[in-house]
């Protein structure tokens, strides 16, 4: 077993040789260097916790390996992974448990102001979290309103970039800029500016900040994945995959929903009109708002008709429709020892199975996360839009 770096760790596990599910809570006094098992369910026969016939290991440094299959392998991942990766991963560990939880709580505080669009608090709570920060220091005096969306921005990267692609959040945004808000897509996108209106503005605030509370309450499960790293040999504990899974599909329909707007976006930098569909489009879509009326599976088949990576690249590896209807409507289940969840995403079809490493998994759910907050800046960059106009 390893031991973690914090002083509580609920553990789970199946017994390799009955099956029967294994619970208990590992304590650590990191002053001392000591640990005790606390078990919630089942009973140490004889022996001590740390000797046995399997080795099972956990870490919050690192991602572990599977339970061991032979009796009593003791090699530890630090002399399994090479230096570099080994420190990488410590790395960003790290980063994303520098904020402490009071600070997640202030995070939270002011995007339930943001889902509100409460200027005081927002003006407030975003000072408080932001207020001792030289470099933000002449971007904390609100005035008008998308000043409010960028303290809100702000505040959210500085907290949240550990977990998310900051830097592709970052190349998004001003590809956005450079290419789409510009001089030459003003009358469309005025359009397409009261398409986006306040109401939608509303229901993305609502729907995007409720998902990243939730995200705030599930990101220790997170603590592994990386979008960027698939690891088809990880290992990470699977307490709470029941709200792991609906996290992943109320996801997956905040980017079906919203879908219509980059579909939009796409049609005024490729044709020049936001109801200009692609070429190869299906016959039943000829204008944006028929596109909106379609399934959200079906939409990503025409995103992909895009000539532009970075609208392409919002969905995929990630919007996943068949993952989605096997893990929400359809059968599913997780082995906790191979890490691998099985799931069926056709009613008819219960014979047609399909898997999935649990760690993969976890790195699609991020990367949808990652996406729902691009939508996020959209958002704002229409705000900035209707504020300045182009500049």
């Amino acid at each position: 077993m390893h031991i973690p770096e914090k002083e509580k760790l609920e553990l789970s596990f199946n017994c390799p040789n009955c099956s029967s599910e294994i619970k208990g809570v590992l304590h650590v006094n990191l002053e001392e260097g000591s640990f005790y098992l606390d078990m919630k369910r089942g009973n140490l026969v004889y022996g001590h916790p740390n000797q046995g016939d399997y080795f099972y290991e956990y870490s919050d440094t690192i991602i572990t390996n599977k339970p061991s299959e032979e009796l009593h392998n003791i090699m530890l991942p630090t002399f399994r992974l090479p230096r570099k990766q080994f420190d990488a991963l410590k790395d960003r560990k790290d980063l994303r448990l520098f904020f402490s939880e009071d600070i997640w709580t202030d995070l939270k505080d002011l995007t339930r102001a943001y889902i509100r669009f409460d200027m005081s608090n927002i003006e407030k709570v975003g000072r408080k979290i932001l207020g001792n920060k030289n470099d933000y220091v002449d971007y904390l005096e609100c005035k008008i309103e998308p000043d409010f969306h960028r303290i809100y921005f702000l505040s959210l990267n500085h907290i949240i970039y550990p977990w998310i692609d900051f830097d592709n959040h970052r190349d998004f945004v001003l590809w956005l800029t450079q290419n789409v808000f510009v001089e030459n897509n003003v009358e469309e996108l005025k359009e397409f500016v009261d398409v986006f209106d306040e109401y939608v503005c509303e229901k993305i605030r609502e729907d995007m900040g409720g998902l990243l509370i939730r995200f705030i309450d599930l990101k220790d499960y997170f603590l592994y994945a990386n979008p960027e790293d698939l690891r088809k040999d990880g290992f990470a504990a699977i307490n709470n995959f029941d709200h792991l899974k609906t996290f992943y599909t109320d996801c997956f329909e905040f980017m079906g929903r919203t879908s219509q707007y980059v579909f939009r976006l796409q049609n005024i930098y490729e044709r020049g009109n936001q109801n200009s569909v692609p070429p190869g489009t299906p016959r039943n879509v000829t204008d944006a708002d028929s596109f909106a009326l379609l399934k959200n599976g079906l939409k990503l088949s025409i995103i992909e008709l895009s000539t532009e990576e970075n609208f392409k690249r919002i969905y995929r590896n990630c919007f996943d429709s068949r993952l989605r209807n096997g893990i929400n409507h359809f059968k599913v289940k997780i082995d906790a020892n191979t890490q691998l969840i099985t799931y069926f995403p056709l009613e008819n079809r219960s014979s047609q199975e399909f898997t999935i490493q649990y760690i993969d998994f976890l790195n699609k759910s991020l990367q949808l996360f990652n996406s729902a907050l691009k939508i996020g800046q959209i958002m704002k960059m229409v705000a900035n839009f209707r504020g300045f106009g182009l500049r």
